[in-house]
């Protein structure tokens, strides 16, 4: 069984819905998974505010990934973007899977997300 068939993708509301579908546009990946770490966070069994998303796209090919971080945050600039006067929910914090498609069939394991240090320690 692949490692990410037993991922909780936690709680899947409006933006964990928008992430999906500017992802999916932007690299037309053959695999993603948006995975909301929120709850674990102090933000509550519906929080949209810690996400990790895994990305499996021809798009990296020959990519650093460094430069795939960065392609993955412009796609999502506008989530991203805490100044926005819109007052619309945004990211706190995502971390980035960024694979192509070999490394994935190499190496399907998510690692583990790093501990937020932001929030008041949550």
């Amino acid at each position: 069984m692949s490692s990410s068939a037993a991922i909780d993708e936690g709680y899947q509301g409006p933006l964990a819905s928008k992430i999906r579908a500017k992802l999916s546009a932007e690299l037309a990946p053959s695999h993603l998974l948006v995975i909301n770490e929120s709850a674990g966070h102090g933000a509550g069994p519906t929080g949209e505010s810690h996400f990790k998303v895994v990305v499996v796209s021809d798009r990296f090919a020959s990519v650093a990934r460094l430069r795939r971080h960065r392609m993955v945050n412009d796609s999502l600039a506008e989530e991203l973007n805490t100044q926005s006067a819109d007052h619309k929910q945004k990211i706190h914090a995502l971390s980035i899977v960024a694979k192509t498609p070999e490394e994935w069939a190499a190496s399907d394991a998510v690692p583990a997300t790093p501990p937020c240090g932001g929030g008041g320690g949550r």
